[in-house]
């Protein structure tokens, strides 16, 4: 193989015959799942024995439910609640980088072929045991099911096979180097079960009931620890993950001790909570939003992109739209493959910008933004009227609008964002800065340089990772210092509340997962 990662298994004892029963029930305050109606003597004993982990609950409230169970939803607000319950063949740890999961071991036997070796000894929550068949029927699953998110996430996979109960070999349709970045978001289920019934995973928790309530549409999720596991025992033996949409009630809940993790704070709470002995933790979500260029509109010229950089003032508008969110001088987060800390944004010289404007004779431009974005929008036209002299047309689209107007090339500048939840910015520049063909540039809004397309393609090629990632800096450096194919603007902020006597270390992606407490 060119490539190989491999870490040692983690041995654990053979056991565990029947563990699940579904049982669904309605009753009039809600709805209610019971996942686990029943579990064995053997593992009600090994419960009761079981020392090191905390008899108390942790209970983590988010301000969305559940939408679905499906292990093929990509709704990051799924991906909380599952993230406990689900593993994939490969994780990221705390601080991005790619590690062993259900795959032990990985790497490339040729350009289009990848070899994975899974993990001996694992068990499903129903007791069954993990292998190959499963694997095999979890990604096709998630790049065939009609109700799959997961599709474009796996669009380079052509073919899966097993070629024995812990080997896969995985075959693309083009050279694809994070492959293995991909697999860390594909949720494997026994091959045997109706995804739709029971979230049943290999994780460190399993899912013993939800309940939704009719009156307000909040919900509850419990978790169990799965004895087990094949991984490190967790702190807290039983959790719950609530929903509670009223702002108010969160933090009511969490200054009353109902819960012990708030994960959506709002801004104007922070200095309350604070003062009431809360801990409040922020941490960088990986989202970076900026402005993109149609380079076939009034920005066709490069000095006129440099131009309405030059007029934004983005210390100023970011301090002004958000305390909680840092001003972004790239397209990806510090910590994601590609970002280079040397790379300069133009300064800003709102009198040269208008300058530069009066000399081209521009006068105004239209953009596309986000419904719910007024404020932001509203500070841009003023900070370009009265900085620039240039007047701003911005329409608010739904995201499906949005997403439309951006492949049809309608509007001179757009304010989007992009989560590089898989480390790498190539993800990124495959789909937005790639000039637009059959396999790239879906999200293209006009920006075309053949020799960044080369550099994302030479990327996908390159085996040596330090090599590879100088590809990704030295694209970076170009759509930045060079071409100026956007503006970054700004990185949003998580902002978590934790009661008295919870420990956490955050994670770069933003995700709270109970068995990391």
């Amino acid at each position: 193989m060119d490539e190989q990662i491999q870490t040692e298994q983690s041995g654990r004892p053979s056991v565990v015959k029947m563990m699940v029963f579904l049982i669904i029930v309605t009753i009039v305050a809600g709805i209610v799942y019971y996942f686990r109606d029943s579990v064995s003597r053997f593992v009600e004993d090994t419960f009761k024995t079981e020392k090191s982990v905390n008899d108390e609950m942790l209970v983590i409230a988010y301000a969305e439910g559940l939408t679905s169970f499906d292990p093929a939803n990509y709704d990051v607000r799924n991906r909380k609640f599952l993230g406990n319950i689900y593993e994939g063949l490969t994780r990221f740890d705390k601080n991005l980088a790619l590690e062993p999961c259900l795959a032990i071991s990985w790497g490339q036997i040729d350009q289009f072929t990848w070899e994975f070796k899974l993990r001996d000894e694992v068990y499903f929550h129903d007791g069954t045991i993990f292998d190959s068949a499963d694997v095999l029927a979890s990604i096709n699953y998630a790049m065939d099911d009609e109700n799959s998110q997961m599709m474009s996430v796996l669009s380079s996979i052509e073919n899966v096979e097993a070629t024995d109960d812990l080997t896969v070999l995985i075959t693309t349709n083009k050279i694809d180097p994070i492959l293995p970045n991909r697999l860390a978001y594909i949720n494997v289920f026994p091959s045997d079960e109706d995804v739709q019934d029971a979230p049943i995973g290999t994780g460190p928790y399993s899912a013993i009931s939800y309940n939704v309530s009719s009156d307000s549409g909040d919900s509850e999720l419990v978790l169990r620890y799965f004895s087990y596991y094949w991984g490190f025992k967790p702190s807290y033996e039983s959790v719950k993950i609530v929903s509670i949409s009223d702002s108010e009630k969160r933090e009511e809940a969490l200054l009353n001790g109902e819960i012990d993790v708030l994960a959506n704070v709002a801004p104007e709470s922070v200095a309350d909570l604070e003062t009431a002995g809360i801990s409040v933790v922020t941490q960088p979500s990986l989202e970076v939003n900026f402005f993109l260029f149609n380079t076939e509109s009034v920005f066709e010229d490069v000095v006129l992109r440099e131009a309405f950089a030059m007029a934004v003032d983005t210390e100023d508008l970011v301090s002004g739209f958000s305390e909680y969110a840092q001003v972004a001088d790239q397209f990806v987060g510090k910590g994601v493959s590609g970002y280079d800390s040397t790379i300069k944004m133009p300064a800003y010289d709102a009198d040269g910008a208008k300058s530069v404007f009066e000399e081209n004779e521009v006068f105004d431009f239209s953009i596309a933004m986000a419904d719910g974005m007024e404020e932001l929008g509203g500070y841009l036209q003023d900070m370009f009227a009265f900085g620039a002299g240039v007047e701003v047309n911005a329409e608010y689209l739904s995201a499906a609008d949005l997403t439309l107007a951006m492949t049809e090339g309608s509007y001179d500048v757009y304010f989007t964002g992009w989560k590089s939840e898989l480390g790498d910015a190539v993800d990124l520049y495959e789909t937005v800065f790639h000039s637009k063909d059959e396999f790239y540039g879906a999200y293209n809004v006009g920006y075309e340089n053949s020799e960044v397309d080369e550099l994302i393609e030479e990327s996908f090629s390159e085996s040596d990772s330090m090599e590879r990632i100088s590809i990704l800096k030295e694209i970076m450096h170009i759509l930045i210092e060079e071409d100026l194919a956007g503006v970054p603007l700004f990185e949003s902020k998580f902002i978590y509340g934790f009661s008295e006597g919870v420990s956490w270390s955050s994670r770069v992606d933003g995700y709270i997962l109970a068995a990391e407490f």
